[in-house]
């Protein structure tokens, strides 16, 4: 079905308000720029935390952002950490970490986990004959030769790993990613994304990136893995009453309105952009947008805007005319409009400025050399 342009802009006669876009090379900066922004924005008297939302397309993003604020004193909605580290990826991680950073602390559900995800296909009765550290590397397993390989290929690769961190220090998202690359686990994510559970709950690889992203924030894996098993065995304090920032859904916050929004990683490929799929998640797109009743901040991965965020700063008027042409266009109105004011022209022109600095926003020039 061939879609009609529309154009997601404010309604005519609406007050004016701030929009702004902030470009981050992953969701830690995003959320760092987020976090910035707000802060710069109540520091100036603009606003108090209650009138402030950070929206997300998936729960998972309530993560990072939480941390950040906590780190930055920033009052917000209570958000319960754990419960990260206890879905599968999460677990999948706190059970590579500790294989490599503390394997005599691996216990039973771990070991057992290391063997299953991503599968190695090893048999059932094996893998829950597998008790920890000790009968992982013990051998005398009963395993067929090329099982047996498997198993000693696997402790070669963790036990590479862990020399490399004796003789180097790694920051916890390198190591991290070092894990990606010896186990394939970015792969095996990417391989179960369609296995969604509901319309604001995220797939595994966005899990993966979000955990990903909060290991950016610690230098040493160590004290990342310290901070996974302190927010495993923390109580999660009473629900009390939100006197800050409101940290949620799209879909949980439709149907109502904030003074100022960011709507969080509006970028290529965090909407589940099939074709089948383009529709709704434009819809979801719109719905976040349009929570902001004065000013929104739009943050998106460097690069990767959503093609939604080109629908939100461009003209369907102007989609078939190049920067040049616009350039051109702008040019002569204004000398016109120097000898004759005329209100429809300066409309014009205003239309113009704001499709010119829509598309330099999204498409800055490279840098001259």
């Amino acid at each position: 079905r061939e879609r009609v342009p529309k154009n997601i802009r404010a309604r005519a006669g609406a007050p004016a308000g701030l929009f702004a876009v902030r470009f981050g090379d992953d969701l830690w900066e995003q959320v760092q720029a987020a976090v910035n922004w707000l802060q710069e924005r109540v520091r100036a008297g603009e606003l108090a935390w209650t009138d402030c939302a950070i929206l997300y397309r998936y729960r998972a993003y309530q993560y990072p952002l939480a941390l950040a604020l906590a780190q930055a004193e920033i009052p917000h909605s209570q958000v319960d950490l754990r419960e990260l580290f206890l879905t599968p990826v999460g677990q999948d991680i706190t059970a590579y970490l500790t294989a490599v950073l503390a394997p005599t602390e691996l216990d039973a559900d771990m070991a057992q986990r290391l063997l299953k995800r991503p599968n190695k296909y090893f048999t059932n009765r094996f893998i829950s004959s597998v008790h920890g550290w000790a009968s992982l590397q013990g051998g005398g397993h009963d395993l067929p030769g090329w099982a047996n390989d498997r198993l000693r290929e696997f402790l070669d690769q963790l036990g590479l790993i862990q020399t490399e961190l004796a003789r180097r220090p790694f920051k916890s998202a390198a190591l991290l990613y070092r894990l990606d690359l010896d186990f394939g686990l970015y792969e095996y994510y990417a391989e179960k994304g369609g296995d969604k559970r509901a319309l604001d709950e995220e797939t595994e690889l966005i899990i993966w990136d979000t955990i990903y992203a909060l290991a950016a924030n610690f230098d040493r894996p160590a004290e990342f893995l310290a901070f996974i098993r302190e927010t495993l065995a923390r109580e999660l304090a009473p629900p009390a009453d939100n006197e800050g920032i409101t940290l949620s859904t799209i879909h949980q916050a439709k149907g109502r309105e904030y003074p100022t929004v960011v709507y969080f990683n509006l970028s290529q490929g965090a909407h589940g952009e099939e074709p089948e799929e383009l529709e709704e998640e434009r819809r979801v797109a719109y719905v976040g947008v349009t929570r902001a009743r004065q000013d929104i901040l739009i943050t998106a991965q460097r690069g990767r805007p959503s093609p939604f965020l080109r629908e939100l700063v461009q003209d369907p008027r102007y989609r078939q005319k190049t920067m040049g042409q616009l350039i051109k266009e702008r040019n002569q109105l204004q000398k016109s409009l120097q000898k004759n004011p005329d209100a429809a022209r300066q409309a014009e022109l205003d239309r113009l400025e704001a499709e010119i600095a829509g598309r330099r926003l999204l498409d800055p020039p490279a840098p001259r050399r």
